[in-house]
This record gives C-alpha cells, structure tokens and sequence, in this order.
C-alpha cells in the first residue's frame, strides 16, 4: 500500500478519537456547571424560604366547628397577614380566605387567627391533609395538619331546624293570633347546615308524605336576591331556604335584601355585635319559604315566610334572634348546640307531645321559640313569640334567645 494511503486512513480514526476526547470533556465542564448553578440557586430558595417563614412563628393550632385557629407569634418585626391560601396534600389550591381587617401582630406577641372553613367552597366536600398558608405584607408562613373535615362541618351548633303546621284535623288553616295548637298529621320541616348548605325536608299532609334533601345556596360574598328575575323553576331550584353569611361576622353592621317576585324590597339589618370578629365562627341569617315542598304549586313569591339571624360563637354558644315572621302557618324554631337536632323521624312524636303537654317541651329537645299561626313579626303583639321551655309569651323586641 502506497504510503500516503496509509496517512489517509489513519485520519479519520485518529480525528473521531479527538473528537470524543473535546466532547466528553465539554460535557463534564458542562455538568459541572449546571450542578455548581443548581446548587447555588437551591440555597438561594432555601435561604429564601427561610427568610420567608421566619417573621412568623406558628405556637399551635384547633380545630373547632367549621373553623380553623391558629395561634400565632411575630418573631421578625410587626406583621399584617391578608389572606390565607388552603390547598390539599399534593399542593393544589382548594380555596382563599381573605381577612376583611387585616389582623396585625406587633414583634414578639401572640395573636389568634380564625378561619371560617366552610366560606372555602373547595372545603366542603373535602376531607384529609390540608396545607395553610398566610400571607403577610413581608412574606408567608405555614402550617399543615390532617383534619377530618366532615366533623368539622357536622358540629351541633351549625345545624338548625324548621318546622311549619296547620291546627284543624282536616289540614285546614287557623289565621287566629295567639293559636298555639298544632296537628302533627299536617307538618313539615327542614333541617339545614350552615356551614354547607344541606337540607333535608319531610311534607306530611294527612296519609301522604313527600321528602326532598339537596342544598340550599349559601352566599358568603353576596348579601340580596332578586326574586323578581328569576322563573318559577329558578325560584324552586333555590330550595326551601336561603343563607346569607356576614362577611364580617358581627364585627360592623351589615345589611342583607330580597326583592320578592313583585319587585318589593326586603332590607334588614344585621346589627354590630362584637369589635372582634374572632369572637364569632359565624353570623348567618336565614331566609325560609314555608310553601317550598316536593311538588308545590305555590309562587315561592318572597322567601321572608321565617328570617332569623344564627350567631355562634367560639364558646359553643349561639344568639338566635327572630328578624321577621308571616303568615298562617305556626312555626317552630329549633336549636340544640350541646345535644344535637332531635332524630329527623321523631318530629311527629315531638310535635304530639308538645299538645299532650300544654304547648311545653323540655329544654333538651331543643324547641327555642314558637311563631303562633297568624302572628306577624316584627310588630310584634302579645301573643305571637311562644317560649315553648319556660312556658311564656315573649313580649320584649327584637326577640333574642341564648342557647349553649
């Protein structure tokens, strides 16, 4: 073989090694790059992270009925917290809370901070791990707890009930102010969840009965409904009742309306009760249609049949006041935040022994007021608000009971 094609040959093998040799050589200065990058930009976030969390320090936590407190202290100067961001085990956000006052935490002292769970829609069906995250003016803190959710939710003292009746043994109607009487073959009541909506209704009408269960709206960011835009079909769907939440929990007055389907407007006022809206887990009021059942035919023209405003408190107690009251029907209000509503089934019986007894029921059961058939409130007139416990008619406005 000639010599210059000996040269030849060896070239390109000689060339491909070299290549291999830069490229290689490239690769780890490349590697060793990216990993000293990479490393410097983690304790760059990690640095952050910690800067971030450290103005807040989170003692401890409690979980309550619908709420969440958390205890916390300021350890890097003041600190004004303006929102909390909840999200689920893998880090998907489930819903925000945004405080209507800032709450401020001078440097080294301790405050309380309370989050109503159910004003988080993405909370209500939800149960498991949850992650808390609080927003600061200067950065965040975080807390994660597993919470069984759904006893959260299903504490007593969220729950309520409503019962409407007629008095003649053929289901006819007393209008008679004053008539306390009352005939359990011609019923129905609703108990209802505050915190998630959900109802459920049982219509007794002589031999027949007719039950419903579902969820009534409940609005938290919303404070009035125009009836008069809605359908009929729109008007059922609502459901039997709805819920309006104060946003800010007792702390300022607050204003809530329906315009019934005639155009008329309904505005009351939910006045101030507290300066510290962490005294309350929640300040709802309740609008109740006594018409709405499985299959009625009736207008459903105002939903103000029964308002009464629901404030419960962090220490297990409630203020229950009547805001309104109409019409023919007799209405029991019933509230029991120590031992729960009376078994669903058992309102009949319930209902029979409040006639066997002279319109008295003891306090266990739960009974806080009765509406007489035809009383009107809030004119309030001597014989319209029966106290069914202590056996007297309630004279004093705004009727205003205490249970817990």
């Amino acid at each position: 073989m000639h010599p210059q094609q000996r040269h030849s040959g060896i070239s390109p093998i000689v060339s491909a090694i070299l290549l291999i040799i830069i490229i290689t050589a490239g690769t780890i200065i490349f590697y060793s790059f990216i990993q000293s990058a990479t490393s410097s930009t983690g304790s760059q976030i990690e640095r952050a992270e910690s800067n971030l969390r450290g103005f807040l320090k989170i003692e401890s936590y409690r979980i309550g009925p619908g709420y969440l407190l958390i205890y916390l202290r300021s350890i890097g100067g003041d600190q004004v917290i303006d929102n909390v961001y909840i999200k689920d085990a893998r880090g998907n956000i489930l819903g925000t809370y945004t405080f209507k006052s800032p709450v401020s935490i001078p440097e080294g002292e301790l405050r309380t901070v309370s989050i109503p769970l159910f004003t988080i829609q993405g909370l209500q069906e939800y149960k498991g791990r949850i992650q808390v995250f609080l927003s600061t003016s200067t950065g965040a803190s975080s807390v994660s707890t597993t919470i069984d959710l759904g006893k959260a939710v299903e504490n007593p003292s969220l729950k309520l009930a409503l019962l409407a009746g007629r008095t003649r043994g053929d289901g006819g109607w007393s209008c008679s102010v004053g008539d306390r009487s009352l005939n359990k073959d011609y019923i129905h009541w609703i108990y209802l969840n505050l915190a998630t909506g959900k109802y459920m209704l049982r219509y007794v009408s002589g031999g027949s009965t007719a039950d419903s269960e579902g969820y009534v709206k409940v609005y938290i960011d919303q404070n009035g409904i125009d009836l008069s835009s809605l359908s009929y079909s729109e008007r059922y769907a609502l459901g039997p009742a709805v819920v309006f939440v104060n946003p800010y929990r007792g702390a300022q007055d607050y204003t809530v309306w329906v315009k019934d389907i005639r155009g008329h407007n309904n505005t009351y006022t939910l006045t101030q009760l507290t300066s510290n809206p962490n005294d309350l887990v929640v300040d709802a009021v309740v609008f109740w249609e006594d018409l709405w059942w499985p299959g009625t035919s009736a207008s459903l023209d105002n939903y103000i049949d029964h308002v009464v405003r629901v404030s419960v408190f962090y220490n297990n107690t409630a203020r229950i006041e009547i805001i309104h009251a109409s019409g023919c029907y007799l209405h029991f209000f019933i509230y029991n935040p120590t031992n729960g509503l009376p078994e669903f089934d058992s309102i009949p019986s319930l209902v029979q022994s409040y006639m066997d007894n002279s319109y008295t029921l003891p306090s266990d059961l739960g009974i806080v007021y009765v509406k007489t058939h035809g009383a009107g409130v809030p004119v309030l007139n001597s014989y319209d608000i029966w106290d069914p416990v202590n056996g007297v008619w309630v004279s004093s406005w705004p009727p205003v009971f205490r249970s817990g």
